[in-house]
């Protein structure tokens, strides 16, 4: 039996959006004055730094046009986003057309494009601009940034994985998924067969051979012919990304009308929450490795708001295609812990780590940054998917 009806979570969801979420980067993250967002902060919206990750920017840029375009189309948010739009266009760009991986506050370039996830985000909050505002040319940097990113990362000596380090050559499922996650809604809106083969490609990939049906995981490396690696780092994985890799899929294969990718999708969206979430504190680990040994990332215990949000989105959105209760009570009990650890009661949104016990923590594990993406992204398409859902 579930413990809330879907009427209830819609609730709940809107709540946490309008009266938390939306609140809290109002407060504190959005940089009216230059655009883009000033997010290098603590939880309690402290500020460490007035850099911007082109990461953050991009993301940054799809939450706050999914908001004006569902849900606050007010003259504030809609100069926001267009005043971002035309900070990241007129600054962040090179003349080879890629991304720098971080500006200052007013535009300054302190990194080149050193990040092929800056332009692959950038792209993901370009095409939701242009959703929400019609802007077409900025559908237009999309679709050429999309055809820059497939043929820089099959380059033989692609490296351009910053705040990662990758060895020249090998490759890395998050590069293929996430492509897939910012081809998947551009193709939706043009017709171009580069980008077609290339989301093809993406898929033939992450199945032929990130996909490990044996040990039942998606493998994050391989070298340059598609084996696994065998130094330390390489035999890792990361449960959250499988859980991500497995909603994106989702919408390919709706995009695509295939069965047989929507089956390997909920595949993935299985083996990745049953291996990674654990049975004695709750939450999902941030690292495991792929032999059972224990991760070489030293924290690979902790418990991350980001793979519990992607859960939470992945979990709701495969019962909405399934019916299948089963991923209505994983949706229960992630939701149940989510809500009971990350929730941040004295500042608002969620604390973004935590130990495996479920106690916040300050240090810095990827970049600097408090992220306006995962959770307002995961709670607006639950409230999407409980809305088509209960029509």
């Amino acid at each position: 039996m579930p413990k809330k009806s879907l009427r209830e979570y819609l609730k709940v969801y809107r709540s946490l959006l309008l009266d938390n979420i939306l609140p809290y980067w109002n407060k504190h993250g959005l940089d009216r004055e230059y655009g883009g967002f000033l997010n290098c902060m603590k939880d309690d919206g402290a500020l460490i730094s007035e850099d911007k990750y082109m990461w953050s920017q991009g993301r940054g840029l799809w939450t706050f046009s999914h908001v004006y375009k569902h849900y606050d189309q007010t003259e504030k948010i809609s100069d926001f986003i267009k005043k971002t739009y035309t900070f990241l266009v007129s600054n962040a760009i090179d003349e080879n057309g890629d991304f720098a991986n971080r500006l200052g506050r007013t535009g300054e370039k302190l990194d080149g494009p050193i990040s092929i996830y800056s332009d692959i985000f950038t792209s993901i909050g370009l095409i939701e601009y242009y959703h929400a505002t019609q802007a077409k040319e900025a559908l237009e940097i999309a679709r050429k940034t999309a055809r820059r990113i497939a043929r820089r990362i099959q380059q033989p000596d692609f490296a351009a994985v910053a705040p990662f380090k990758l060895k020249p050559g090998y490759h890395l499922q998050g590069v293929l998924f996430l492509s897939l996650n910012m081809l998947t809604p551009l193709l939706e809106e043009i017709s171009d067969p580069e980008l077609e083969k290339e989301a093809d490609r993406c898929l033939r990939l992450i199945s032929d051979y990130h996909m490990d049906s044996t040990r039942k995981l998606n493998i994050e490396m391989l070298d340059q012919d598609y084996r696994e690696v065998d130094f330390p780092g390489g035999r890792d994985y990361v449960p959250g990304h499988g859980i991500e890799c497995a909603w994106i899929l989702m919408l390919e294969a709706r995009r695509k009308d295939d069965d047989r990718l929507m089956d390997t999708a909920m595949k993935i969206l299985r083996w990745h929450i049953e291996k990674g979430w654990d049975d004695e504190y709750g939450g999902i680990y941030w690292w495991l490795n792929i032999d059972g040994d224990t991760p070489y990332e030293k924290n690979w215990q902790c418990k991350l708001w980001w793979p519990h949000a992607e859960g939470l989105l992945a979990f709701m959105l495969a019962y909405e295609i399934t019916h299948d209760a089963w991923y209505l009570d994983w949706f229960e009990k992630i939701n149940e812990y989510s809500f009971k650890t990350f929730t941040d009661h004295e500042n608002g949104e969620w604390c973004q780590r935590l130990d495996r016990k479920g106690n916040p923590i300050t240090q810095t594990l990827v970049l600097p940054v408090k992220d306006p993406f995962h959770l307002p992204r995961a709670v607006m398409f639950i409230i999407e998917s409980i809305e088509r859902q209960i029509r």
